[in-house]
């Protein structure tokens, strides 16, 4: 990497990767592998991209990842209601969501940060005190590792995921790479995407990267795989 960050984001590095983190969103804003000029994810080199671009482009998501139906779920018998940002849905959490919090630095190193963030009882409608906590570490074997762990003094749903979106041959699509998961099943998804209740068998369906397969580019991968064991 020759390419100087903006001083807005931390840079990470080991003798095999380069990373930029952003704190807003805790946000994987480029990783580069040494002799590779390009980033294997998408990003900015502007921070100011990712708001002006709601992508989810790299960014940790949550307290519910993906989609939840009617902006409603229920605890107990008690109903919690969501902002809806998705027609009558709730997706990644709404606008509120930890891809739009400034997450506070506690911990850095050369190749590793932890960021956290605490979201305050009711917040996006939904109980307890929640403290997310965000790691990222990079191996000089060329691995990046990334933990996510929450807490809360309630009972509450917490469904977090990470949103970057790989690049690996730094081509205009992903019609060359390949994709391996360890996953016999997966969850069918209804028109509005969201999951239906069935669990199905990936034999036979467009889901079934047991095997590596070439990614495919005329639909939408837009369902969850349900990890073998």
């Amino acid at each position: 990497m020759t390419v100087t960050p903006d001083p807005r984001y931390i840079r990470l590095t080991s003798s095999a990767l380069e990373a930029w983190i952003l704190p807003r969103g805790a946000t994987l804003a480029g990783l580069w592998l040494r002799g590779v000029p390009h980033s294997l994810v998408l990003g900015f080199s502007d921070p100011f991209q990712f708001e002006a671009h709601p992508i989810y482009a790299g960014v940790i998501v949550g307290p519910i990842a993906n989609r939840l139906s009617g902006a409603a779920l229920e605890i107990d018998g008690k109903r919690f209601h969501t902002r809806a940002n998705e027609g009558g849905n709730t997706l990644h959490s709404g606008d509120a969501g930890l891809h739009a919090h400034d997450w506070t630095v506690s911990a850095q190193s050369k190749s590793s940060v932890t960021l956290r963030t605490t979201l305050p009882d009711g917040h996006d409608g939904l109980p307890g005190t929640r403290e997310v906590v965000v790691q990222y570490t990079l191996g000089d074997d060329g691995t990046i590792d990334l933990i996510l762990t929450a807490s809360s003094d309630r009972k509450t749903p917490m469904n977090l995921a990470h949103h970057p979106y790989w690049s690996l041959d730094g081509t205009a699509d992903v019609s060359g790479h390949r994709l391996s998961v360890s996953a016999d099943h997966y969850l069918p998804v209804d028109t509005q995407l969201i999951p239906t209740g069935d669990i199905a068998p990936v034999d036979g369906t467009p889901y079934d990267f047991r095997n590596a397969t070439p990614v495919p580019t005329d639909l939408t991968l837009d369902a969850n795989l349900c990890l073998s064991n």
